[in-house]
């Protein structure tokens, strides 16, 4: 599915690819793949409240959209600009996006896939 970037001349590609990162790219924490190990896991969900891990899994659904979400718009923002500077990090990103949503996947309930 194709964005309606119109606007893309006001995204700011550098802030864009660093918050992904920070989200995708495992560097100097674990982030969202440690907090599904650690409440998500089969071993663990029974420790913790029913609703809060509904609350979790909902939470961990949508950051996988909304980095995906990003991940798809600086892909087309660097197409309309012709800023091929940014296309190897950018695959890099995409790369970790990908490894990153398919594990995520693995602790989320069917319906939330």
């Amino acid at each position: 599915a194709e964005l309606n970037v119109d606007s893309h001349h006001d995204v700011r590609i550098n802030q864009l690819q660093q918050l992904l990162q920070g989200s995708v790219v495992p560097m100097v924490h674990e982030g969202p793949l440690k907090i599904c190990e650690t409440y998500l896991s089969k071993e663990s969900r029974d420790n913790h409240p029913p609703e809060q891990i509904a609350q979790l899994e909902e939470a961990m659904s949508e950051f996988i959209k909304l980095c995906g979400f990003g991940v798809k718009l600086v892909n087309q923002v660097i197409e309309l600009r012709h800023l091929t500077e940014y296309e190897q990090f950018q695959d890099m990103i995409e790369k970790h996006y990908k490894i990153m949503r398919e594990k995520l996947r693995g602790f989320l309930s069917n319906e939330l896939q």
